[in-house]
């Protein structure tokens, strides 16, 4: 199925569905916690299928579903990528694997360049909290990392013009649950 045919089943279920139940946030998602430090162990099959399966049902802009994800959890990946992400030197070569998600630049080619890309980047960014908030839930340590690369980094989906629009460390937690941080009250965000 093409990118623009998902985008019109998508508005034609949306069309067919107005109305719906509105779900409430279970306490995982309003519990977690970013957690930089992992045993080394690798993740279970059962737990790589729950990221992917939040990954793979992130909401997208016009549901297209325009990302993929790069499973990285070779020792020699880890600590490849580990260097080459900005956001991730020093300490993401520790977790058990890094999750990485890229833009197929397919899905974003009908938008000129500015808008493509922040379609891009905001389909990222909502896969990776998915799945960071189902790591939280089903007791897998997570934590985003910046996807900036160091100047002079390469792979070869960069070199087929893929977008790097996010990134997420995930392993089983070095340490016992620490108590979540503070949140605010609800009304402590508006402007």
């Amino acid at each position: 199925m093409s990118y623009q045919d998902r985008y019109v089943e998508h508005r034609a279920r949306k069309a067919r569905e107005l109305g719906a139940d509105v779900k409430v946030l279970g306490y995982g998602k309003l519990s977690r916690r970013s957690r930089r430090r992992f045993e080394g162990v690798s993740i279970d099959r059962w737990e790589r299928t729950q990221l992917l399966w939040a990954i793979a049902n992130a909401p997208s802009s016009c549901n297209r579903g325009g990302v993929w994800v790069q499973w990285v959890d070779s020792a020699e990946q880890r600590c490849r990528w580990g260097e080459m992400l900005v956001g991730g030197v020093g300490w993401a070569q520790h977790a058990a694997a890094i999750i990485l998600l890229w833009a197929d630049p397919e899905c974003y080619q009908h938008h000129n360049d500015v808008m493509g890309a922040r379609l891009a980047d905001q389909d990222g960014a909502f896969a990776a909290c998915m799945a960071h908030v189902r790591a939280c839930e089903i007791g897998v340590a997570s934590c985003y990392i910046c996807p900036n690369l160091i100047e002079g980094a390469s792979s070869t989906l960069l070199n087929r013009g893929w977008r790097l629009t996010g990134a997420l460390a995930v392993g089983y937690p070095m340490y016992p649950e620490l108590e979540p941080p503070p949140k605010r009250e609800a009304e402590e965000v508006l402007l």
